[in-house]
């Protein structure tokens, strides 16, 4: 009962349950615009992916992992050392 909208990419979303994206959303390549207003194609609140930190499905950020010093198993290292 709300109304639909299909966009160029050829997605049919229902905007009357879905809320405008906000500023961390800008640049996402899951933004979809309608009637000038871009909405998130993938959650229907887009504010709620961005109280805990960056949102899962956000294209436009750049996630750092940590790689830093792997734990080796001391029997393991002690073994490897003694081979040489």
């Amino acid at each position: 009962m709300g109304v639909h909208a299909t966009t160029g990419k050829e997605i049919s979303i229902d905007v009357s349950i879905r809320k405008p994206v906000v500023d961390s959303c800008k640049g996402c390549a899951n933004l979809v615009e309608v009637d000038g207003t871009s909405y998130c194609a993938v959650y229907q609140d887009p504010k709620l992916r961005w109280v805990f930190g960056t949102c899962p499905m956000a294209t436009h950020v750049e996630r750092k992992w940590d790689e830093g010093k792997k734990k080796i198993n001391p029997l393991k290292a002690s073994k490897r050392a003694a081979r040489g």
